[in-house]
């Protein structure tokens, strides 16, 4: 079972185990919007934003990188 928030780490995303079927989202405890996806093959960095134009709300999501190529810092210093 896995953490639906975690401080995200480097070591902490390490330690998550990959998924046997399907994926699964563990957002950040401090940061809203921040969260790692975690597959059957990797694991992505990805954020969460909405936006709202004309009275209507419209929620995006945005991958960062990949967890390996980009440390825990680097994706949040990519975050616009």
């Amino acid at each position: 079972m896995y953490p639906t928030r975690l401080a995200l780490t480097d070591r902490a995303i390490l330690a998550l185990p990959l998924t046997t079927s399907g994926q699964q989202l563990v957002r950040d405890a401090e940061l809203s919007g921040f969260f790692v996806v975690v597959g059957k093959r990797r694991k992505t960095f990805m954020v969460q934003a909405d936006l709202r134009a004309h009275g209507k709300r419209q929620s995006i999501r945005v991958k960062v990188g990949e967890v390996g190529q980009l440390k825990t810092r680097e994706a949040l210093a990519k975050i616009p």
